[in-house]
């Protein structure tokens, strides 16, 4: 997974996980999940942070606005289901 700036403005702001979380209708366990780069969530969840947050997709995820940015379909903001590997890929 790719960093993300996601706790440092919900810190900036003042806002606690639990009051995000209910703010932008998502379980505090997977706020934490995406905050520490665990998951990558839906565009629409990812538009819903941004909205309560104030910033932008991309402030909230930099490594969107690169340019020739080539994304891993794998860890896609569309996907936020990655690949696993099996015992029997290892």
């Amino acid at each position: 997974m790719k960093e993300n700036n996601l706790r440092k403005l919900r810190n900036k702001h003042g806002y606690t996980q639990k009051q995000v979380a209910e703010g932008v209708g998502i379980a505090r366990s997977y706020l934490t999940l995406v905050e520490i780069g665990k998951h990558n969530p839906s565009l629409e969840v990812a538009g819903r942070l941004a909205s309560f947050l104030g910033v932008t997709i991309e402030e909230i995820f930099p490594w969107l606005k690169h340019p020739g940015f080539q994304e891993d379909p794998e860890e896609s903001l569309a996907n936020p289901y990655p690949k696993h590997t099996s015992k029997a890929e290892v």
